[in-house]
């Protein structure tokens, strides 16, 4: 089964060495690097076992974060801002420094939420973000929890107004 690795490590020059190893891991592909102004996110497609493997033999003082999920074209459609749609009855922001850990949050609800907006931020002092929206509050809730337990602010509107249903209906 194919999984999705993100990968944040330390530095532009830790990422470009672990991008010089991937020959090495067969049937891993790297699918984008992307510099924070200090720390560097890699997007790796490939099996869990590869990317998990791969994630083991990084430099310990180069890893910062990673999370492997179940890849989906849903997913990269997030990633790749090829979502934005319309809200529906409620409507939830979710903010961190690790775009892994928004993902992750939203990951196991992929069926019950629409993504209406995706910003990942190139500067890492500053939050990506993640606005979703569903029909579903119990999808929210559990997003809601698990966001919480990977420290990633979380706001939830229940009634959003029509002032900001339209600000999202017209990004």
């Amino acid at each position: 089964m194919r999984s999705l690795a993100i990968i944040q490590l330390a530095s532009f020059g830790s990422a470009l060495e672990s991008v010089n190893v991937l020959p090495n891991y067969e049937g891993i592909e790297m699918l984008e690097l992307i510099p924070l102004g200090g720390p560097t996110v890699l997007l790796l497609e490939g099996t869990f076992k590869e990317l998990n493997y791969f994630r083991k033999n990084l430099r310990t003082a180069d890893l910062q974060r990673s999370t492997i999920l179940k890849y989906s074209e849903r997913l990269m459609g997030i990633i790749y801002h090829k979502e934005n749609q319309s809200p529906l009855s409620q409507i939830s922001v979710l903010e961190a420094q690790f775009v892994g850990d928004l993902m992750d949050a939203v990951n196991d609800h992929l069926d019950e939420i629409v993504v209406l907006d995706f910003t990942l931020n190139r500067h890492f002092a500053s939050l990506s973000s993640l606005t979703i929206s569903s029909n579903s509050e119990k999808a929210l809730r559990e997003v809601q929890e698990k966001a919480l337990k990977k420290n990633v602010k979380f706001t939830y509107f229940e009634n959003p107004s029509r002032i900001l249903k339209e600000l999202f209906g017209s990004l």
